[in-house]
């Protein structure tokens, strides 16, 4: 309530209110998470070729997102895209999601439907917020992806995260007709991308998570090769 000059007073009641709701907020939120995490469960063990799949692009685009400096809110939001992003796979035939061979036309049809199938599962829930990088992370940097064909900056920032994420764990995951590429060629072929299928400035971004990795790994190297560099100093009394 507020009190004399329009401030606001602080009222014991309305605090403990507001934290019983909010206590309530993120018990619903646990279940459904926990929902989504069994749906996603159910994708990953129904097309037996991606596994981790949705567990990967979570983890990748999570890692991207920081990369680039969004704040906390917007990296779980992307987390969770990643995590939800082929949810609406659940209801497509197996015969087409584990087919030994590549897809025909009409099968393909059938595929590109999965993310507005997947947006659809989505906003029947409380987390609606992700629904529009789960929606457009199949569009394209230069117009020609789907289900809009949106173009650049048209496409949502955090589709575009999606967009690299998903892109790089399907080329290092097995599936029915070819193997997995190695990290160095699915590295390649992600730069290949870049101003294409893949925004351009978010690659590079990418790049960077790769070239810091490299670098971290180097510098442990020549620790190990360097014994004494791994030695504790002690201070002169």
């Amino acid at each position: 309530m507020q009190g004399k000059n329009n401030v606001l007073t602080y009222d014991p009641q309305v605090v403990e209110a507001l934290s019983a709701e909010e206590r309530t907020k993120r018990v619903e939120e646990a279940a459904l998470l926990d929902l989504v995490k069994t749906l996603v469960t159910a994708v990953d063990a129904k097309d037996e070729y991606t596994g981790l799949h949705s567990n990967g692009v979570s983890d990748m685009a999570g890692k991207l997102a920081r990369q680039i400096g969004l704040d906390e809110e917007a990296i779980n939001r992307v987390e969770v895209a990643g995590m939800l992003h082929d949810v609406g796979k659940i209801g497509m035939p197996d015969s087409i999601l584990n087919k030994p061979s590549r897809l025909t036309d009409d099968e393909m049809a059938i595929i590109k439907t999965h993310p507005e199938l997947s947006a659809q599962i989505i906003n029947s829930t409380s987390l609606k917020d992700v629904v529009p990088a789960v929606r457009s992370h199949h569009e394209r940097w230069d117009g020609n992806g789907y289900p809009n064909g949106l173009k650049g900056k048209q496409i949502p920032l955090e589709a575009r995260i999606l967009a690299i994420a998903d892109t790089y764990d399907a080329m290092i995951t097995d599936r029915p007709y070819r193997k997995g590429l190695p990290v160095d060629d699915a590295i390649t072929e992600i730069k290949r991308s870049a101003g294409t299928q893949l925004d351009p400035e978010l690659v590079g971004h990418f790049l960077a998570l790769f070239s810091y990795r490299n670098t971290k790994k180097r510098s442990a190297a020549a620790r190990e090769k360097r014994p004494e560099a791994n030695c504790k100093v002690v201070a002169n009394s």
